[in-house]
């Protein structure tokens, strides 16, 4: 068993549950379902045309608390505006968000938050949406730079299921598991190669959605992608989060 292993569940971060090999990590409401998974992934990096274009990135750090996420998601939300930002891309012209989603109660609703207040910012009511505040951001562009060269298309995505707007959303990781380490980049190949074929993936073995959630997830099948632009975002422990914009060559 590998340390990582065993650190997830010395903090009984792993449920008793996720011995089934039926379960994965999803973000299903008020329960704990993740499920570690192996993978691996590579990509080269180079200057001019390819498969994929990687248009904007930013990382940032909630110092909110050593374990949990801020809750109203104001890391993620900063790593999300800043990478768009830094891309020249609006959030309009998201057709695809790659959720990190890895079935924690706590993450996941602060990750949905964090999506709703950049993506569908009047869904959040009577919530203020997240400003920088306690965000400090490690690598990127503050928000509220003027978004350049944006896609010459206009607007990308509508308005999904049950009136939610924002892109669709989904994570993959209820079909590999949690790939620790790994799964940033694994997640970013799922990206592209979405985009790439037109095809989004669901949310495998989602089962029971909280209504409480603005966010428009797949649900029921794959959806068409609507443009060439999408985003993959990633959270770790200590409030770290990533977020990649990317685009389909």
């Amino acid at each position: 068993r590998n340390s990582s292993g065993n650190a997830f569940g010395t903090t009984n971060i792993l449920p008793a549950r996720t011995k089934s090999s039926q379960i994965r990590s999803q973000p299903n409401r008020g329960q704990s379902r993740l499920l570690l998974g192996d993978g691996v992934a590579a990509v080269v990096l180079q200057a001019g045309e390819g498969v994929a274009q990687l248009l904007g990135w930013s990382r940032t750090g909630d110092a909110y608390h050593p374990c949990q996420p801020s809750p109203d998601g104001r890391g993620l939300a900063t790593a999300i505006r800043s990478a768009l930002a830094k891309a020249g891309v609006p959030p309009d012209a998201i057709t695809y968000l790659n959720a990190n989603a890895t079935g924690s109660p706590l993450a996941d609703a602060a990750e949905a938050a964090a999506i709703t207040h950049v993506f569908d910012p009047a869904s959040t009511r009577n919530h203020q949406p997240p400003s920088g505040g306690s965000a400090n951001e490690v690598v990127g562009l503050p928000t509220g730079i003027p978004l350049a060269n944006p896609p010459s298309n206009g607007s990308a995505h509508q308005t999904g299921k049950d009136g939610r707007g924002g892109p669709a959303v989904s994570s993959t990781k209820g079909l590999h598991g949690h790939a620790l380490e790994a799964s940033g980049l694994v997640e970013f190949v799922v990206t592209v190669q979405a985009l790439r074929e037109g095809k989004l993936p669901v949310n495998a073995g989602f089962l029971d959605v909280d209504p409480a959630c603005a966010v428009d997830l797949i649900l029921d099948a794959p959806r068409p992608a609507t443009s060439a632009y999408g985003i993959t975002v990633n959270s770790a422990f200590g409030g770290a989060n990533t977020a990649l914009v990317v685009r389909a060559g």
